[in-house]
């Protein structure tokens, strides 16, 4: 209960209204207040009020930042105040008009879901950041490899999902997804049209449905792209073990030591485009050990090697239009048989 002794403030004289400004006050602190008057006979107080100032407006700079365990008052508008769930930041990021910034480390999303991690339509993520990196920090100079940034899925859900395709173009960068297990489709994540993907490894995942690594539905009317990724150890029971696209164009990316049930061990295509791209040591218990090409797709400037299948073309099956462009296919079997192409 505030009185005399402690801070107060001298309104006038007599009689009549008063009234106090209180200045210099903290924000998001609370305050208790009454009004006094001293005559010759003492001082004497009203009542009590207690209030509580506001917080003050974070100014975000359009970055939403994440870290495993948070840090201070978790409004995510610094590292030093960042939130702990990429959910939460997503949220921040869709009223704030930012993009999320997720420092290195192991994030499981909902484990309760289906899916571990849901896209936001327009909120583009970046991952691998060592949580120190200033607001005008050059994506391009960030270290992979040093400060890894991983959504896993625990080999009991997928781990990234989208609903529908989106309005506005949106990237998720820098990201390692791995074990990863649906019945469906998508094991490491399955995307819509309107998605971007850059510098993420797909790694131990596991559909029962098309693409173990990555299912993408994309549009006919502009080509999603798949840039400077790799896809690892991942398995279907369908088509496409490392993925399956379809509209997409897949650029300086690597899928190795794949394997599906039916067609395309390391990805299965369809009106797609491969560009530098690097495919070996994949498998498929039926056709195109390395790529399984559905409808009119082109492979430039890239490699299938080493690839094998149970049945025919153990490096590319062409089921439709296939152009191949200044491109190596060697060493690929069917069972024990050299066996590169097949239609």
């Amino acid at each position: 209960t505030p009185t005399l002794a402690d801070s107060y403030t001298v309104d006038g004289g007599g009689t009549g209204s008063f009234v106090s400004t209180l200045n210099g006050l903290e924000e998001n602190t609370t305050y208790y207040v009454r009004a006094y008057v001293t005559n010759e006979t003492g001082t004497y107080y009203g009542d009590e009020v207690i209030f509580t100032t506001m917080a003050a407006s974070q100014d975000y700079h359009g970055i939403i930042y994440v870290t495993q365990t948070g840090a201070g008052s978790r409004s995510g508008d610094s590292w030093e105040n960042a939130v702990s769930s990429i959910a939460d930041a997503q949220t921040l990021a869709v009223a704030h008009n930012a993009v999320v910034w997720v420092a290195a480390g192991i994030y499981y999303g909902n484990t309760t879901s289906a899916n571990a991690f849901i896209m936001m339509d327009g909120v583009s993520m970046y991952g691998s950041f060592a949580g120190n990196e200033p607001a005008d920090y050059d994506l391009s100079q960030r270290n992979f490899e040093a400060n890894t940034t991983i959504l896993d899925g625990q080999n009991s859900r997928r781990v990234v999902y989208q609903s529908n395709s989106f309005n506005t173009r949106t990237t998720l960068d820098g990201f390692t997804i791995r074990n990863g297990y649906t019945t469906e489709s998508g094991g490491g994540a399955y995307l819509r049209h309107n998605t971007a993907l850059s510098n993420c490894r797909f790694v131990n995942n596991e559909s029962q449905g098309d693409g173990g690594g990555l299912c993408l539905y994309g549009s006919y009317n502009s080509y999603d792209t798949i840039r400077e990724c790799s896809f690892e150890h991942n398995i279907t029971g369908r088509y496409g073990g490392g993925l399956y696209v379809s509209c997409a164009t897949i650029i300086n990316s690597q899928i190795a030591n794949n394997s599906c049930n039916y067609g395309g061990g390391g990805m299965y295509l369809y009106y797609a485009n491969v560009i530098n791209g690097l495919i070996a040591n994949n498998s498929s218990n039926d056709a195109g050990g390395g790529i399984y090409n559905n409808y009119n797709s082109s492979i430039t400037n890239s490699t299938i090697v080493r690839n094998s299948s149970g049945n025919r073309g153990g490096g590319i099956y062409a089921s439709g239009t296939t152009t191949l462009v200044n491109s190596v296919v060697w060493g690929n079997r069917w069972n024990t048989a050299v066996s590169s192409i097949a239609n």
